[in-house]
């Protein structure tokens, strides 16, 4: 589960987003937390949002879950700014 929401998740996001259209590379970050909090939403299924938020021992997890997986799509996002940036510069 790790794996796929800190390494599957937000590098295929931002890919798939660099390869069909750079210009809205800056929503990366965006999609790719919400589709961990969708899997986090799965993969928690047992116990409903409302009780995650509820309690603080979850919330904490679930919060510090989805700023951890928000800052390395962030990282991911400056990476491929910087890759267009440097393809820009090859192709003058």
């Amino acid at each position: 589960m790790e794996f796929l929401t800190f390494g599957v998740i937000p590098v295929l996001t931002v890919a798939i987003i660099f390869i069909v259209k750079r210009k809205i590379l800056w929503t990366a970050p965006l999609i790719s937390t919400a589709l961990a909090f969708i899997t986090y939403t799965i993969a928690l299924a047992p116990v409903s949002i409302a009780e995650v938020f509820s309690d603080n021992e979850w919330q904490g997890f679930f919060i510090l879950a989805l700023l951890i997986h928000l800052g390395i799509a962030v990282i991911l996002t400056v990476i491929a700014y910087f890759v267009a940036y440097l393809m820009k510069q090859k192709q003058e």
